[in-house]
């Protein structure tokens, strides 16, 4: 199991569907993943990784 650091100094970054590709795209510069969850922070949605969003990315022809 992985335990993530929760201090109030470094609080965790909220990444939802809705959340634009330009803030997914700098998280993902720090970070090797990002946990998609919904807005109630309830539910994971998804993991998201630089390969994924650069895969995503080309597919739409951005």
């Amino acid at each position: 199991m992985t335990k993530f650091k929760r201090v109030p100094t470094q609080p965790y970054t909220l990444i939802t569907p809705s959340t634009p590709l330009a803030e997914l795209e700098q998280f993902l510069q720090d970070n090797i993943f990002a946990i998609v969850t919904d807005h109630g922070r309830k539910f994971v949605l998804a993991v998201a990784t630089q390969q994924d969003l650069e895969n995503f990315v080309n597919r739409r022809g951005f």
